[in-house]
């Protein structure tokens, strides 16, 4: 039986409920979509004596993409036919179609708010999951796959999808006091992509453009229900805390072959900091996929890109470096088109503790285009084939407190990054960049109070 803590005093746990919430705003279909304005999804889990199991929580409906007519797509012309050529991102799966998640009290006071979801998962997922992780127990929960053509199989129906959340306030690893004595009910609050964020493909601007449709949406999660000492813990209205990691967002652009960007951060326990790029002419463009996470690109006209080399970088604190007292110089990898490893350890470092890595997409087919393909002798049915897409998961990140988890105090200084490489000053591109700190959430009869 499990044992919590609730105002000092220890309760049991005497049953696990399993819950199901519809929206509270549906369509008169029931049907989500950016292009025919409902782009907002809320949800809301009730003010009550139990505790929910954050990690627990999933969103699931069906998702189904069409081209302008009103058709379904046939990616690879898989139904026969001919093919009609719309994808989402294959790595980040149905999470593409999440733009912002929001949760608040029911004093609509926020708890965490995530922007730009689907592009912090287009680094953390491939640094965390590996190509048979993308095709099995991903797949089954939002679309992934580790190749473009195997999602694009899997959207050619309409299909049923049911996926985590993949922030902090939910995977905080503790029970979530829903009562008085806790966070006092959660209102969850999804804000849909556009079309032309999620998806693209030869066929994707046809007409007036693609989209996808979000259906029959519904959030199922577990929650635990306390012994009667419990619920009159829970009731009475006192004080609490808990931990968690949070994401913060923020965007910015980059130019010039010497650019150093700084940033105000505010937070007092800062993790680590990672950012990726991507050209702003292929952002909200169905010619291109919006969440790739490419090298830094030069433009070659025609809407063709070609890499730029990232010669050093710099990490920055109140205007001397660190955590790392010395420039990581990348020359000879982006010359001679090898491992750029002290940028990829310290990227992977800046997301999970490198030494703790045992799951990645991340290679010399992703990051160098190098060949996976497997040969089978001559006398065998079996062709080669190759293993992964050859999508570069490229970033830049540092980790700061990988040790304590305490984090480092940005609240009085800026943190900045200087790159230095060969852009050519004609080629702006987009930085995304995602700053992971410690929360600490507090709550008493006066409500609640988020510290960073």
């Amino acid at each position: 039986m499990l044992i919590i803590n609730m105002s000092s005093s220890a309760s049991s746990i005497t049953k696990r409920e399993k819950v199901e919430v519809l929206p509270l705003n549906p369509p008169g279909n029931n049907t989500y979509s950016f292009k025919r304005g409902n782009p907002i999804v809320n949800f809301q889990i009730a003010s009550q004596d139990k505790l929910l199991l954050g990690s627990t929580l999933r969103l699931n409906g069906t998702i189904q993409v069409q081209t302008s007519a009103g058709v379904l797509v046939n990616n690879n012309d898989n139904k026969g036919g001919g093919a009609t050529e719309v994808r989402i991102n294959e790595r980040v799966g149905v999470h593409s179609c999440l733009n912002q998640i929001t949760f608040s009290n029911a004093n609509n006071q926020t708890i965490e708010q995530v922007r730009q979801y689907g592009r912090y998962l287009a680094t953390v997922l491939p640094l965390t999951h590996s190509a048979p992780d993308f095709n099995t127990n991903l797949q089954m929960k939002s679309l992934n796959s580790n190749k473009n053509i195997l999602t694009g199989n899997l959207i050619n129906n309409n299909a049923q999808f049911s996926m985590p959340i993949m922030t902090g306030f939910l995977n905080a690893g503790m029970p979530i006091p829903l009562g008085l004595n806790g966070v006092n009910g959660i209102n969850l609050q999804f804000e849909l992509a556009p079309d032309n964020f999620v998806l693209s493909g030869g066929n994707a601007s046809d007409g007036t453009g693609a989209e996808y449709l979000l259906k029959d949406l519904s959030i199922t999660y577990d929650l635990l229900v306390p012994d009667a000492k419990g619920v009159a813990a829970m009731a009475s209205g006192g004080s609490g805390m808990m931990a968690y990691n949070s994401i913060q967002h923020l965007y910015s652009v980059i130019n010039s072959s010497e650019n150093t960007q700084s940033f105000n951060i505010g937070t007092a326990n800062t993790l680590g900091i990672f950012h990726n790029f991507i050209p702003t002419t292929e952002i909200n463009n169905y010619a291109s996929d919006s969440l790739s996470t490419n090298p830094l690109q030069n433009s070659a006209g025609g809407g063709a890109f070609s890499a730029a080399q990232l010669q050093e970088v710099d990490f920055i604190k109140a205007g001397v470096k660190y955590p790392l007292n010395y420039t990581i110089d990348n020359r000879t990898g982006a010359e001679n088109n090898t491992p750029s490893t002290q940028v990829e350890r310290n990227l992977i470092n800046s997301v999970k503790p490198f030494n703790k890595s045992n799951h990645i997409l991340m290679g010399n087919t992703t990051n160098l285009s190098k060949p996976d393909a497997i040969f089978f002798k001559l006398n065998q049915d079996v062709g080669g084939h190759r293993q992964t897409d050859q999508d570069s998961a490229f970033g830049v990140g540092i980790a700061f407190d990988n040790l304590s988890k305490q984090g480092v105090n940005y609240k009085n200084s800026n943190y900045a990054v200087r790159l230095k490489s060969t852009l050519d000053g004609l080629s702006p591109n987009a930085m995304y960049s995602y700053v992971i700190s410690k929360n600490t959430l507090m709550w008493s009869p006066q409500g609640l109070q988020v510290v960073s």
